[in-house]
């Protein structure tokens, strides 16, 4: 029973996320002037119709607790462009509407984050998978970001030869349990720094700065193409359950705001490392982990069922419901037909299209319908798919 109700907290999340999108191109269209006919929550069939405004929109419930629309007065765009339309506005109007979706749903990511960090969070997770150093997230830090921050303990970095092949280290007496304290004199605090100054090295071998025992000694270890023969990592990692952010008001905001641009890159860099592994996986094993990596409405439900089987806090569901909402936001802006970036730029298409050739008026129409066809075929083959990894997940 319990397991139910927090699918149906999964289900909500997901519907709540996906309104505020809606609701921010509902907004969009009325501070343009352009009628909204409908603001449907679910996928239709129609359920029933709750209100009915003074401009005549439509406030209604559908069947399929799935999503959300926004319709607007010939947002198809066909035929003769009555005014207050969507198809009688202007191109910036178009566009405001259009990217305001995702607009809402990076402001209600930060509205969440800004109260969590008032309150106080604990990090959800360390990002090992996919990290990416370039960008300081406090919510889903690297390795190095963690124990930076203190998330993680360690008792320093630790060097062990590798078991296989030729070892340098090995021969000169590196043991696994050594920690590393230097490489030719420079001190090294995360293991990234130490594998850079290895490389760095000029001659023939590099001195390093080892603690056994309590003592440190210093070796010298001769270099094989450049290489030890060694595994440089973190020692004795642990996580401290009682750590957390929490910041005064206004400080709370501030990072908030550089916490949800920092997901949004991150978001974008996943993106990018899915495709490409997926498409030009460096080796197979890329292409398999990627392929599992993907998730959907299934996958998200499960994940939700996950956390309470660990009676994970409220404030980690909140967390979900702002990476969720940023999620969304950046799916829905990539330049894909069918989405809102792919919407824009067809917008952007037509408008072009309507000022090189006006006496086509069917031109940009018949150009946006062979897109959106391709382009819809495309989700729904993709859809399948996900959806059909999800349930494999689940055996």
């Amino acid at each position: 029973m319990i397991v139910f109700l927090w699918i149906l907290l999964a289900l909500g999340v997901f519907l709540a996320v996906i309104v505020i999108h809606e609701l921010g191109h509902f907004l969009a269209a009325r501070l343009s002037r352009v009628h909204v006919e409908e603001f449907g929550v679910g996928i239709p069939p129609k359920a029933a119709t709750i209100a009915r405004d003074s401009s005549g929109t439509e406030y209604t419930i559908n069947w399929l607790p799935i999503g959300g629309f926004v319709r607007m007065l010939e947002e198809d765009e066909t035929g003769t462009a009555t005014p207050g339309s969507f198809a009688a506005a202007s191109l910036p109007a178009k566009l405001f509407i259009t990217v305001a979706g995702v607009a809402m749903n990076f402001l209600l990511a930060f509205l969440i984050l800004w109260g969590l960090f008032f309150w106080g969070v604990h990090p959800v997770g360390v990002n090992a998978e996919f990290p990416d150093e370039s960008v300081e997230s406090r919510l889903v830090p690297t390795v190095r970001q963690a124990v930076e921050s203190g998330l993680l303990k360690t008792d320093g970095i630790s060097i062990a030869p590798i078991t296989k092949g030729t070892s340098p280290a090995r021969e000169v007496g590196i043991t696994e349990g050594d920690i590393l304290a230097s490489v030719d004199g420079v001190a090294v605090s995360d293991p990234s720094q130490a594998v850079a100054l290895v490389a760095g090295a000029q001659g023939s071998s590099v001195r390093l700065g080892v603690e056994r025992a309590g003592e440190e000694i210093v070796v010298e270890v001769p270099l094989a193409d450049g290489k030890i023969g060694a595994h440089i990592g973190y020692s004795g990692l642990v996580l401290d359950p009682g750590f957390e952010y929490r910041y005064s008001f206004w400080q709370a905001a501030g990072v908030a705001v550089r916490e949800t641009g920092a997901q949004i890159q991150l978001t974008f860099s996943l993106l990018s490392t899915l495709v490409s592994n997926i498409i030009v996986p460096a080796v197979p094993e890329d292409r398999t982990h990627a392929v599992e990596s993907l998730s959907g409405p299934i996958g998200i439900g499960n994940l939700f069922v996950d956390l309470v089987s660990v009676s994970v806090p409220v404030s980690v569901i909140f967390v979900m419901m702002a990476l969720l909402s940023v999620n969304l936001g950046v799916f829905n802006i990539l330049p894909i037909p069918a989405l809102d970036g792919g919407r824009a730029v067809i917008l952007v298409i037509r408008a072009a299209l309507h000022r090189a050739f006006p006496r086509s008026a069917d031109l940009g129409a018949l150009v946006e319908g062979y897109i959106h066809l391709a382009w819809f075929a495309i989700l729904i083959v993709l859809s399948i798919f996900v959806a059909v990894n999800d349930v494999t997940k689940l055996w």
